[in-house]
């Protein structure tokens, strides 16, 4: 054979096989989204709907702390870290003898420390010890949750409009574990069945103040307007979330329950304060201005590396 005729022979074979290869790698992508859910609360939830049209938001979503922000004990077992055994360090000083694996009925947290929750009477109470999983063992609850514990207040007082998507408390039932779709963009039906020619909420059309309202929800402390539970009753994406939260404000120069003396934030999860009360928010920067709702393969879910992020808009200095 022409040695000349040979050479782009040899390039379309080799073209081929990287298309191969890529078309390979998508399709052990897709089968990996599909492992990682079929087994689990979320392929139960209506999340996976949206995810036949939107895959790559949906595959972000899963493997964002959202996705895990209520654990079931039976569906969700790769995700209970704590080690219900003597082999787990602190096993016998703080679970032995107080409560089993058995009794776990729910649990949230997938980051820093796990908490765990045993079905009652009346709604689910909280148990009385947490797995630290950097750590690898078991401490103590910390004196706010501690206080929650001696109580009595249930999970479905306390915590359920924020692990939980469309909470209501009139029946203790909601529509969706953990933060799913609707969360952020409604409830979608419409959407749905009109094979997505109705719209859904777009946080993105939103205005700056109602774009954060949506991560204030629950990135925040305080206590429904005209009642008791502190999350935000009856609220719906896109709604000013002051119609129906108040939230906590600082006390310049006290240290409170969940301000440091200069305003700062003591507690996790409640950046909203903060940033609400910001230059950056006076500019009309929302929360997405470096978060990727759906998440992202950098930690907090941020667009690009910190430095890289601040040094977008506050231009270095040379010392």
């Amino acid at each position: 054979m022409n040695p000349m005729r040979r050479t782009p022979i040899l390039l379309v074979l080799l073209a081929l096989c990287v298309l191969i290869a890529a078309a390979s790698w998508a399709a052990r992508r897709d089968t990996k989204v599909v492992r990682l859910t079929l087994g689990s609360s979320i392929a139960r939830s209506e999340a996976r709907d949206c995810g036949r049209c939107h895959s790559t938001e949906f595959s972000l979503w899963v493997s964002h702390s959202h996705s895990r922000a209520l654990l079931d004990p039976k569906n969700d077992a790769d995700y209970i870290k704590g080690e219900f055994s003597s082999k787990g360090k602190g096993y016998k000083r703080f679970v032995e003898g107080v409560f089993t694996q058995a009794d776990v009925g729910m649990a949230f947290g997938v980051t820093r420390t796990q908490v765990f929750w045993k079905k009652g009477e009346k709604g689910h109470d909280l148990l009385p010890a947490l797995w630290n999983m950097a750590r690898k063992r078991w401490e103590p609850l910390p004196p706010f949750l501690n206080e929650v514990r001696k109580s009595r207040v249930l999970w479905e007082d306390a915590c359920a409009g924020c692990h939980s998507s469309g909470f209501d408390p009139a029946d203790d039932s909601y529509d969706a574990p953990a933060v799913s779709c609707r969360a952020c963009h409604g409830d979608g039906e419409a959407h749905i069945a009109s094979d997505g020619e109705d719209a859904i909420v777009r946080p993105s059309t939103l205005s700056a103040a109602l774009r954060n309202d949506l991560c204030g929800v629950c990135h925040s402390r305080g206590v429904q307007v005209g009642g008791q539970h502190p999350f935000a009753v009856g609220y719906m994406p896109g709604m000013p979330l002051s119609e129906f939260f108040t939230t906590v404000k600082p006390v310049p120069g006290e240290t409170t329950a969940e301000f440091w003396p200069d305003g700062t934030e003591r507690k996790l999860n409640m950046q909203y304060l903060g940033f609400s009360a910001s230059k950056h928010a006076e500019q009309e920067l929302t929360c997405t201005t470096c978060h990727l709702p759906h998440g992202s393969d950098i930690k907090r879910g941020l667009k690009s590396d910190p430095e890289e992020l601040c040094t977008s808009c506050h231009k270095a200095k040379k010392i």
